[in-house]
């Protein structure tokens, strides 16, 4: 066996070094960017944490705001009437007509319309965060038209008009006045007024 000389064995160890750092130098890059990318993966799972916890901070404050406008819509909503079938609302503007000497002859009642009342919040939480899909509703306007025509004097609509005035689910939202002229058999002039009533019955559904 050839001894190896004093410059031949530190050539080899020079080497040997070379190519240990070559090594751990090549071990270390995959290393590094998987460390890279566990701290970028940290860093998003830190601000999905903090995301998660304001959107349940939040949440909570809409459930507390929407608790409280329930509870006053159902309060305001108190003076109304609930839904009611179309021969209960004939009967009731009938009633109304005969009482002030009105003689109705012909009715004419639209179908319900339901109007949602959503849960506004006056006061979000956060600027731009509201709760994300469709409001919830609180509850229905069902609103009832009624075309009524009745024959009668312009005091007895007055009077009726001034029963209803103070009626939160009563309006009469317009009225036309027809006055009608005959003659009869003798050729004695008489005329009569007809009266076409619109009325709106305001009624409150309550939410499920």
């Amino acid at each position: 066996m050839t001894k190896l000389t004093r410059r031949e064995r530190t050539l080899l160890y020079a080497m040997f070094l070379i190519l240990f750092a070559a090594g751990a130098f090549l071990l270390a890059r995959p290393l590094a960017a998987s460390r890279d990318a566990a701290q970028e993966q940290l860093a998003q799972d830190r601000e999905a944490a903090q995301l998660m916890e304001r959107q349940i901070a939040l949440a909570q404050t809409y459930e507390s705001q929407i608790s409280a406008c329930k509870e006053e819509i159902t309060a305001l909503s108190g003076s109304l009437p609930a839904p009611m079938v179309s021969n209960r609302a004939d009967q009731m503007v009938t009633n109304l007509a005969l009482r002030h000497r009105l003689t109705p002859v012909k009715e004419t009642i639209s179908d319900p319309v339901n109007t949602p009342i959503p849960a506004y919040l006056s006061q979000p939480a956060e600027q731009g965060s509201a709760p994300q899909g469709e409001e919830e509703a609180v509850g229905a306007l069902t609103t009832t038209e009624i075309e009524l025509q009745a024959y009668g004097t312009l005091s007895n609509l007055q009077n009726l008009l001034e029963e209803i005035k103070d009626l939160p689910e009563l309006r009469v939202t317009q009225y036309k006045t027809t006055v009608e002229r005959s003659k009869d058999e003798a050729g004695n002039a008489s005329s009569r007024t007809l009266f076409t009533i619109h009325f709106a019955i305001y009624q409150y559904q309550e939410g499920e």
